[in-house]
């Protein structure tokens, strides 16, 4: 029997581990795409519209719906660049090309996703005990600076870690799109598709 449309709900495991569950869940059932929406993020009325009109149109293998921070001021999700701040140069409406997206509300090509599987460890998630393998990675370090005589800790987001993998590691590609892959950004946000953050509360961002 054809499948449409699945779905498969990772609960109680930390955002990577989900993922990765998620990830492995797509790749075992020959899915050809997945949209990943975390449950924080409410989707306008047509974005499964227009994430379809992205998929038979093949546009690109990843594409990302717009969302903004759950801060004050509320800040789009949307990157060039590392440690630059957020990228405003667009207006809604336009179609961007970015090397850095939130996880929120992300389209993906799953042969982009089998090319990563394949490099990737296994290893079992701390809550349950389910054997994956580290496609998305909580990036988080601790060393002591002899000099300083001091410990030093790094942290970082699961999302821009696997965008900035994705890119170094030649996946796009690998998958199939060797046009965008040459991109200086080759990921794409459809600003069209502009989504709601919001809190347990129930407090929506931005206002």
């Amino acid at each position: 029997m054809l499948q449409y449309m699945n779905q498969f709900v990772a609960l109680r495991y930390q955002i990577a581990d989900a993922q990765n569950l998620i990830v492995k869940e797509a790749i075992e059932k020959k899915f050809e795409w997945l949209l990943l929406i975390e449950d924080d993020t409410c989707p306008p009325p047509d974005a499964f519209v227009r994430f379809n009109e992205h998929i038979r149109n093949n546009t690109a293998p990843i594409i990302s719906g717009l969302y903004y921070t759950k801060s004050e001021p509320s800040e789009p999700l949307i990157y060039r660049g590392r440690g630059n701040s957020f990228y405003d140069d667009w207006d809604l409406g336009d179609q961007v090309w970015v090397d850095g997206v939130p996880t929120g509300m992300l389209l993906i090509r799953v042969k982009l996703l089998e090319e990563m599987w394949k490099d990737s460890p296994e290893y079992i998630t701390a809550n349950g005990g389910q054997k994956t393998r580290r496609v998305f990675h909580f990036p988080e370090n601790v060393w002591f600076d002899e000099k300083t005589d001091t410990f030093n800790t790094l942290t970082g987001t699961s999302d821009l870690d696997w965008c900035t993998r994705v890119i170094e590691g030649d996946y796009i590609a690998k998958a199939g799109y060797p046009k965008i892959a040459k991109k200086e950004y080759p990921l794409l946000v459809d600003t069209n598709i502009f989504a709601k953050h919001i809190t347990p509360e129930g407090k929506v961002y931005p206002y």
